[in-house]
């Protein structure tokens, strides 16, 4: 079974003290917003834990800034159940959904109202309430990104095999939300990375880096549910095609391919003190570098403790059969 690997991922466990009380706001909020209806959709919702993977994965948030990554990873799993059904098979009516998302980055009205559009408008306003303009600017071409790859990976259901590495990775790491996860983070810990630290080298590769492991780690536990359904965006699936390998032999082959990203993560880490100080930086900008490094290896060790436990992979084909969509109600 997947959901018995062990990556033996480098960093430790962390936990928010505020886990309570975003648990409450999390489930009002996907109530309020018409996003789980009825109560066995919200058992199914309730049994993810949301609001757990913003504590691991953001064990420094509190308050408004928990409650908004709770929120935030709730959209980003119920958008992404709307996929699992005929949706996800039609790239054209796919291109048009995710058109009006991208619309709403940029502050422009939707065709259709529903509530994956409301709740997104609503979590993008808090996400920029103070928020400066570089961070804005960085972080709408992220949602694009994000948004755009779901009708590249309609395109590769139809196609009904893996598409090759280079090809998967280009779709795969835009539905990772690229470093969506990464600049909540920043926000929520009030980190300002100077740009000449955090378009370094070593940065560009560690954000990469904390992109392919979660999926990666992601891809081995959620593979029996999405070759259930289909799914050809799998970088197991991906190994297992191009190098002739067998499930157990690609299983192993991307452990071996996380474990080596993160020990190039470490070695990277390692070179931040002297990065900063031939960038010059004072004291204050070192500390938010050295801050933002730690946003990056907290989500990735989180957001892996949060897939080893929820439900939401285990017990799916349960819930919902992969002879029906895997959602309980279309949102779109």
């Amino acid at each position: 079974m997947p959901q018995d690997v062990d990556f033996g991922l480098p960093f430790p466990p962390r936990m928010s003290a505020d886990l309570a009380s975003a648990t409450r706001h999390n489930t009002d909020w996907v109530r309020e917003f018409g996003l789980v209806v009825g109560e066995a959709a919200v058992d199914w919702y309730v049994s993810w834990d949301m609001p757990k993977l913003a504590a691991r994965g953001y064990p420094y948030a509190a308050g408004d800034g928990l409650a908004l990554c709770a929120d935030t990873m709730a959209f980003f799993f119920l958008f992404d159940d709307q996929f699992d059904g005929p949706l996800g098979r039609q790239p054209s009516r796919a291109a048009v959904v995710v058109r009006d998302l991208i619309g709403v980055v940029h502050d422009l009205q939707p065709r259709t109202e529903n509530p994956l559009t409301r709740a997104f408008r609503d979590i993008w306003a808090r996400a920029r309430h103070g928020a400066d303009s570089p961070w804005c600017v960085r972080t709408a071409h992220e949602w694009e990104y994000y948004f755009a790859s779901y009708a590249h990976e309609a395109i590769n259901r139809c196609r009904g095999v893996p598409a090759d590495m280079e090809r998967f990775l280009e779709v795969r790491r835009g539905m990772s939300g690229t470093g969506l996860p990464i600049s909540l983070g920043e926000r929520a810990a009030g980190v300002q990375v100077p740009p000449v630290a955090f378009h370094s080298p070593q940065m560009r590769i560690m954000r990469q880096i904390t992109t392919d492991v979660t999926f990666m780690c992601n891809d081995v536990y959620s593979l029996e549910k999405e070759a259930a359904r289909g799914d050809m965006d799998n970088v197991v699936l991906v190994i297992e095609k191009e190098n002739g390998l067998c499930r157990a032999d690609a299983i192993g082959e991307t452990c071996r391919r996380v474990r080596r990203r993160c020990t190039r993560f470490c070695e990277l880490a390692a070179e931040i003190p002297a990065l900063c100080q031939e960038l010059g930086l004072d004291a204050t900008r070192t500390s938010a570098v050295h801050q933002y490094v730690e946003v990056m290896s907290a989500w990735i060790r989180g957001y892996h403790d949060w897939e080893t436990e929820t439900l939401r992979y285990t017990t799916s084909h349960q819930v919902v059969p992969h002879t029906r969509p895997g959602y309980f109600h279309g949102l779109l």
